[in-house]
């Protein structure tokens, strides 16, 4: 009887946690991170373990998935960094990164969005009022990927306009 992939993965996934440690150690800058990366990438290989071969290589096939991972995270945090995101601590849950926008009036947050293009405008206030890209998608008719293109846009030039 032949075992499952999934059972085949999780039992290489097993086997190998302290290499894939090591790995994560290498790349990480601290322990904690380490494992962090180890978590996230034993997540991503449990949900692709349809996709391993097993002719090849499962260290390499691990590896090669938490560098991607973490070469991610680090994009992330730098982006995060660049727009000042960082000066919140993550474990502070009083703490939020914007006021609520039910504080601000509809008129407030028209005028924020008048300055801009009308698509962006459509997709601004549309975010303001609390809708989801793929619902904002959906009532636009343009690509999830197109809404979060013109989100980004309006929010540069929002940024330029009236500062960080």
């Amino acid at each position: 009887m032949e075992r499952s992939k999934r059972f085949l993965v999780c039992e290489k996934l097993e086997k190998n946690q302290k290499t894939l440690l090591n790995i994560a150690l290498s790349l990480a800058n601290n322990v904690a991170e380490a494992q962090d990366l180890l978590q996230e990438t034993s997540f991503v290989i449990l949900a692709n373990a349809d996709k391993y071969n097993e002719q090849g290589r499962f260290i390499a096939w691990a590896a090669r998935i938490m560098k991607n991972i973490y070469v991610n995270n680090e994009k992330i945090k730098a982006v995060r960094a660049t727009l000042g995101y960082d000066d919140i601590p993550a474990d502070d849950s009083s703490t939020a990164l914007c006021e609520p926008l039910a504080a601000y009036s509809s008129e407030f947050l028209d005028f924020i969005a008048a300055g801009l293009p009308p698509h962006q405008a459509e997709v601004m206030s549309r975010t303001m009022e609390g809708y989801s890209c793929n619902e904002i998608a959906d009532e636009v008719g343009c690509s999830v990927s197109s809404v979060k293109n013109h989100l980004h846009n309006a929010r540069m030039a929002l940024r330029n306009k009236f500062g960080k």
